[in-house]
């Protein structure tokens, strides 16, 4: 009926028939979404391994069927006409050395169906390149298929591979620079442990202690050598703070020049002496800087600073003495020809200090009498031929020093001169002083000789007047009493008158020889009449039969031209008698007389002798001259 409502009654076949045809109806557009998202999925997936450049296959176990994706093709580099459908034309292209190890891989996967990754290479066909493939599958049983299925993809990772290649060879040579440096490191650190530990000189490495603000506080030890734990009596130095430990270095001022180094970065260096800890010594040290730190040395130089100042004290001395003494000394090294001369040398030569002097600087000063002798000395002072002494005289100004040169040259090990040491010595005053002393001894034995001379000659005056008021009285008295003695037998016995004769005449001669004896212990007639009566006096007495001689004597009291004030006259005898042509002595021989300039020794000469003094007066009393004629 029209407008009617009804309800429709469904029987049990149409009901299963409507949710049939409901569930696929569903099941339809279950599975067009299913087909949508696995085409956007592989859609993604193709578009991730194009844009990752990887391959995908699938192998079947079953049918040993493999098939690649196209760009598996570009990936393993094959040719249009050699497609690959095989397992074993697949490993074809997988490099020997690789090929056994990539297919006993897939092989325990494809039997498994577990999943597998292996890197291995091909040998592309159609260039003949070898690549690098990384390849990663999963496995899956198949049971449609009966067997397994292997789906993968696999991609070029030649540059990576090479990549890592080359990087682990960096990381070996970084390993191997790193094992070399760590060797060289330790060698270095033993090396210098070795130096620390050898070295005489005490060494530490300190490193600086800052506050929060950066400002130093203290240098800790972080390094000793042996030396230092031996020179300090410490072995527990590691680790101390330096100036904790010894806080007299902020007092001498070895902190503070730490501090410079570390802060310039220059070397600092300095000589002091330490009187505290107990050390009382000196001491040379020096500051590198070393990273945050510095390198210390001290080196013990007490007995050098010891020698240094006995040396100074030594020098002052010297250069006291050079004044004092009028001395000086020099050195001269042969090797660099080069000469120095002590403050003595230049008040010696009144030359200002430090003037540049040489060997040769003597023939500058030397008198020209002295010339030759200079010129030997500089030659065998700039050759060092030896050991010498000599005296110069100089021109110092308007004076004229008496120097006395006195060297010695030192060899080397090879005994080759290296060097020429010396002394110069002023005389000038000590010859003065010489010859004042000689002149004061010639003065005092001049005066003893007269002393004894007047002895001598009061001596022989009194044995004068003994042999002449004593024994010349004597005889004369006998010789008178003889002439009165009256004996008549005289004049008849001819032997008494001769004996009487002879007798009369011996008195007479002994009578004349105590008178001249007595006038030559005392001539008289010099002493009364002068040397005029005595030269005629003596001419008398020695004149002979055979050689008369004649003295013709002038005094005057100046003195003659002749270089010397008088002359000698000198007598030399002939050793035998004058002979005829026939060989027959033709009497005795007579002596040749010559004149001939006063010897060397004469007081009146330009030189004077103890000698001659004692011998005779000076010529310069009177002068005489006498001419001998033989006859």
């Amino acid at each position: 009926m029209p407008g009617a409502k009804y309800a429709h009654e469904w029987a049990a076949l149409d009901v299963a028939l409507a949710t049939e045809v409901a569930e696929r109806t569903w099941a339809a557009v279950e599975q067009g979404r299913a087909q949508e998202a696995l085409r956007l999925s592989e859609a993604r997936l193709s578009l991730a391994l194009q844009a990752g450049r990887m391959g995908s296959f699938e192998w079947t176990s079953e049918s040993n069927r493999i098939s690649l994706s196209a760009m598996s093709e570009e990936v393993l580099g094959l040719r249009p006409d050699t497609p690959i459908a095989t397992s074993e034309a697949f490993f074809e292209l997988v490099h020997p050395e690789d090929r056994d190890r990539h297919q006993a891989v897939f092989n325990q996967a494809g039997r498994t169906g577990e999943d597998f990754h292996s890197i291995f290479r091909i040998v592309r066909p159609h260039d003949g390149e070898v690549r690098w493939i990384e390849e990663r599958g999963q496995g899956n049983p198949e049971p449609s298929l009966g067997g397994i299925c292997l789906r993968g993809v696999h991609w070029d990772v030649t540059e990576a591979i090479l990549t890592q290649q080359q990087l682990a060879g960096f990381n070996k040579e970084l390993e191997q620079h790193v094992a070399r440096r760590t060797h060289e490191l330790q060698a270095s650190h033993d090396l210098l442990q070795s130096v620390f530990d050898t070295n005489l000189i005490a060494m530490s490495v300190q490193e600086a202690v800052r506050d929060d603000n950066g400002a130093v506080l203290d240098f800790r030890l972080r390094l000793v050598s042996r030396e230092l734990a031996r020179a300090t009596g410490r072995t527990d130095l590691v680790g101390k703070l330096y100036a904790q430990e010894y806080p007299g270095i902020r007092e001498v001022g070895i902190f503070d020049l730490a501090m410079r180094t570390l802060e310039t970065g220059e070397p600092q260096g300095m000589e002091y002496y330490y009187p505290y800890e107990g050390f009382d010594k000196w001491f040379a040290c020096q500051f590198v800087k070393l990273g945050d730190g510095v390198v210390a040395t001290n080196l013990d130089i007490t007995e050098r600073k010891t020698a240094e100042q006995e040396r100074m004290k030594n020098l002052r001395l010297l250069e006291q003495a050079e004044a004092v003494a009028g001395l000086g000394s020099w050195d001269y090294e042969l090797a660099t020809s080069t000469m120095r001369w002590s403050d003595g040398m230049y008040q010696l030569f009144g030359w200002p200090l430090g003037q540049a002097v040489a060997p040769a600087s003597y023939l500058e000063v030397v008198l020209a009498e002295d010339q030759a002798r200079a010129r030997q000395l500089v030659h065998r002072l700039a050759s060092g031929t030896g050991d010498f002494e000599e005296i110069l005289r100089l021109q110092v100004g308007g004076t004229v020093k008496t120097v006395r040169m006195k060297a010695v040259v030192f060899y080397d090990e090879q005994g080759l001169a290296v060097r020429v040491l010396g002394v110069d010595l002023d005389i000038s005053e000590l010859q003065r002083l010489e010859l004042d002393n000689l002149h004061l001894r010639l003065r005092q034995q001049r005066a003893l000789f007269e002393a004894v001379q007047a002895a001598q000659e009061a001596e022989r005056k009194r044995m004068a007047e003994s042999l002449h008021n004593g024994v010349g009285q004597i005889l004369y008295a006998t010789k008178l009493h003889l002439d009165r003695l009256y004996a008549p037998l005289l004049g008849t016995d001819p032997t008494l008158v001769a004996a009487h004769r002879e007798a009369d005449r011996l008195l007479g001669e002994a009578i004349r020889q105590t008178r001249a004896l007595s006038h030559e212990l005392v001539p008289m007639v010099l002493e009364e009449f002068g040397l005029a009566a005595a030269l005629h006096d003596i001419s008398t007495k020695l004149s002979t039969p055979q050689l008369r001689l004649h003295f013709l004597v002038e005094l005057d009291d100046t003195p003659p031209r002749s270089p010397h004030r008088c002359k000698w006259l000198f007598t030399a005898w002939p050793r035998s008698w004058p002979k005829t042509s026939s060989g027959t002595p033709t009497g005795p021989p007579r002596p040749a007389w010559s004149w001939k300039p006063c010897p060397a020794g004469c007081s009146c000469g330009p030189k004077t002798t103890a000698l001659a003094s004692r011998r005779r007066r000076p010529c310069t009393t009177a002068w005489a001259y006498a001419a001998f004629v033989t006859r």
